[in-house]
């Protein structure tokens, strides 16, 4: 049985150094195929795969940050996480192979997400906006420095 859900909310609590911080958000499509979980992620341009990869390069948060969500850490919920690029001809790029889902969600959770949670909410890294207000013009985020009217 295959059900889907299409850009609902999304959310978990998770603590991190006795903080909780809350992991939000709306994934493209969630298919619930026997138990596991889909996640797919609409893209007109599917990144390159450096982009994904837990590396130096890595910088697309979103895939992994759902199957975490979704699964509330039991990696083994997820099926796939994958890319579907939409164009002229359908495309749909999986991140990683769907043996090594739980792996590469568990190496984004220690080696990504928990350090750069770990620098925003450190008292000891110093937060300042930027010099210039246009910088801030497609930031998500403005709410957290006080940026408006950018």
């Amino acid at each position: 049985m295959l059900i889907d859900k299409i850009e609902e909310q999304i959310n978990y609590i998770w603590s991190v150094k006795d903080m909780k911080v809350k992991l939000y958000g709306y994934p493209d499509r969630i298919e619930l195929e026997n138990d596991r979980y889909n996640i797919l992620d609409y893209k007109m341009t599917i990144p390159p795969k450096k982009k994904y990869e837990l590396g130096d390069e890595f910088v697309e948060f979103q895939l992994p940050l759902y199957g975490m969500i979704i699964s509330k850490r039991d990696f083994s919920m997820i099926n796939d996480l994958a890319y579907y690029g939409i164009s002229r001809e359908i495309k749909i790029c999986n991140i990683t192979d769907k043996m090594s889902v739980a792996d590469y969600l568990s190496g984004f959770e220690t080696k990504i997400l928990q350090p750069t949670i770990e620098e925003i909410l450190s008292p000891d890294i110093p937060f300042c906006q930027t010099c210039t207000r246009t910088s801030s013009k497609y930031c998500a985020f403005t709410d957290l420095c006080g940026v408006t009217n950018v």
